[in-house]
């Protein structure tokens, strides 16, 4: 599949709605970006949020470490979003680039209650 899709397809091609969701049954033409899936496996959203803590404090992109560990851009980008599964070569090419033993992206991650950068939410303020 190559990403442009028409609307009336969906008809055809039933498959496609249940690969592309509502998006591409009410006529979004284009597939626009990875949404994580309802219930991924718990592994892979540890290795998801460990490889993209790892490479954030490497200070890589995802396009350098894809290009680095040999593997397209966009099969990055649906590991980080835990919407595919990797393969132990994969996994060992990455560790390799990242300098990391492997056991250290498949450990449980710790998960941030908040996003970053987001202000905390505050009180009401009191004028006394």
């Amino acid at each position: 599949m190559h990403g442009w899709f028409c609307a009336c397809a969906a008809e055809k091609h039933p498959r496609l709605n249940r690969a592309y969701g509502t998006r591409f049954r009410f006529g979004v033409t284009r597939y626009q970006g990875v949404v994580p899936r309802l219930g991924a496996e718990p592994i892979l959203v540890n290795v998801a949020a460990n490889l993209r803590r790892v490479r954030h404090r490497r200070g890589l992109t995802q396009e350098q470490l894809a290009e680095q560990a040999g593997v397209d851009e966009r099969y990055l980008r649906r590991l980080e979003a835990a919407t595919v599964n990797l393969t132990v070569v994969q996994l060992g090419r990455l560790a390799k680039v990242l300098d990391v033993p492997p056991g250290l992206l498949l450990r449980k991650a710790q998960m941030p209650k908040r996003k970053p950068g987001r202000p905390k939410k505050r009180g009401p303020r009191s004028d006394s």
